[in-house]
């Protein structure tokens, strides 16, 4: 479960233009970065990105 999103909740999938994700699932305010299955996170810009907050 991710920010207490339940299977009915509307999700919207935009594009990304940061370096983390290629997308982000969207609800409301709430956004989550994505990337396609069988992909890996970047570590280093990952980790830059929870440094900063």
């Amino acid at each position: 479960m991710t920010l207490n999103w339940n299977p009915e909740t509307d999700l919207t999938l935009v594009p990304s233009d940061d370096d983390i994700s290629t997308h982000m699932l969207v609800d409301g305010g709430a956004k989550v970065h994505v990337i396609a299955a069988g992909e890996s996170w970047p570590v280093k810009e990952v980790n830059s990105a929870l440094k900063e907050g």
